[in-house]
């Protein structure tokens, strides 16, 4: 009897143990992580990918590469602000938003090639995947690229009536511009085009209208950041100027 006693207590342990270690399940999936190299003979890459989450929100608190490769996360506006992945929705990293850059030999990173890659997220959960080296080019969604046009659009947000952890529904109101569906070798035609979204700087898609819904948030400050861009992906500018809106809030 007492044999089987501790034959229990020890199957508990190690019941317990496993449960304790065992790694933790990620709701997010990656996809379609490719570098970039920054110049034509360059050992810096620029990395985007797509996060799509299916569970509760989400923090990213780290990237690394098992490999030399030094890596680290870029926001090209408030920094300090967390990076957070909305519940039930998708994020990607992107060069006109936050990204991944990426230091490995070029020699040793050839195109074609993949390089492994880890996200970590404050749930204590990890998404392992590979980023494939791609040559020169991409759209180009940077300000020095920026089109102004004879009657500049412009962009507000209007200030949502409830903000909720749960989500909720965000209104724009757009003037001298028309929101359009095209491919993405579509022609310039001013002032058509669609909006780029930012939560944070991390960039959540594409807008084809005036209204679009955030996911679930975790407690925190964020900022939210609209950004008109023509139909071939380049920003409209005024006068030197983004056309964009932007609008900060708080998740207590």
């Amino acid at each position: 009897m007492k044999r089987i006693f501790v034959v229990a207590v020890l199957a508990a342990i190690a019941a317990l143990a496993y449960v304790l270690t065992a790694p933790v399940e990620s709701s997010v999936s990656v996809t379609d992580a490719r570098a970039v190299p920054t110049g034509a003979i360059s050992d810096i890459f620029m990395v985007s990918l797509t996060m799509k989450n299916d569970g509760a929100p989400v923090a990213l608190t780290g990237v690394s590469s098992p490999s030399d490769a030094k890596v680290s996360i870029m926001k090209p506006q408030y920094s300090g602000l967390p990076t957070i992945l909305p519940g039930n929705g998708e994020g990607q990293f992107a060069m006109d938003g936050t990204h991944i850059m990426l230091s490995v030999p070029n020699a040793e990173f050839a195109e074609g090639a993949f390089l492994p890659l880890t996200l970590t997220f404050d749930d204590g959960s990890e998404v392992a995947t590979r980023v494939m080296r791609m040559g020169m080019g991409g759209m180009q969604h940077g300000q020095m690229n920026a089109v102004e046009v004879e009657t500049p659009p412009s962009v507000e947000i209007i200030a949502p009536n409830t903000i909720s952890a749960d989500g909720f529904e965000v209104q724009l109101s757009v003037e001298n511009f028309e929101f359009l569906v095209a491919a993405d070798d579509a022609a310039h035609v001013p002032n058509q085009g669609h909006a780029h979204i930012y939560l944070n700087e991390l960039k959540l898609g594409r807008l084809y209208e005036e209204a679009f819904t955030i996911g679930a948030l975790k407690p925190g400050a964020y900022t939210l950041r609209i950004g008109l861009n023509t139909n071939d992906h380049r920003p409209y500018a005024a006068n030197g100027t983004p056309v964009e809106a932007q609008y900060s809030f708080d998740i207590p």
